[in-house]
């Protein structure tokens, strides 16, 4: 889940890693550059893929700053959604936080397309998607703090 909050911006993930009919253990939510943080669900093996590419573009250089980055990760969720979707039928989608040049916190959201759009108050993704959207449709208010929102 993503959020905007009256206090900042929250990522929160379950750890629940699915390979397969197996659920192990796991960090969904990596800080690839210090103005940025991403959080991803889908495939465990696609979702390793997707961090390590990250990682990889940072450190060779690809990415310099959060323009850089969401660039990356457009063009790499939509290239690992079209090769593995069929064979998981788990997409990956992205929740991306970056502190932009004004100190500004944004959201974004990530399609299996490839696709990023702002996020100005709250989203659920992957398997948890039909029944968290419905539940922070029920309970979200623009007064609740980041904490909160963790702990929704």
């Amino acid at each position: 889940m993503g959020a905007r909050c009256k206090d900042g911006l929250v990522i929160v993930s379950d750890s629940g890693l699915a390979r397969g009919s197996d659920i192990s253990r796991g960090d969904k939510i990596f800080q690839p550059i210090s103005t940025a943080v991403i959080g991803a669900s889908g495939n465990a093996g696609v979702f390793t893929k997707f961090s390590r590419q990250i990682s990889e573009s940072v450190e060779n250089q690809q990415v310099k700053s959060w323009d850089d980055l969401m660039t990356v990760v457009e063009d790499l969720t939509l290239r690992l959604n079209q090769r593995y979707l069929e064979r998981t039928r788990e997409p990956i989608e992205v929740l991306m936080g970056i502190q932009d040049s004004e100190d500004d916190a944004k959201l974004y959201f990530v399609s299996s397309n490839g696709v990023a759009q702002e996020i100005t108050k709250v989203i659920a993704i992957g398997h948890a998607e039909p029944y968290g959207s419905l539940f922070l449709k029920i309970m979200w208010s623009n007064e609740i703090t980041m904490r909160q929102a963790a702990e929704l």
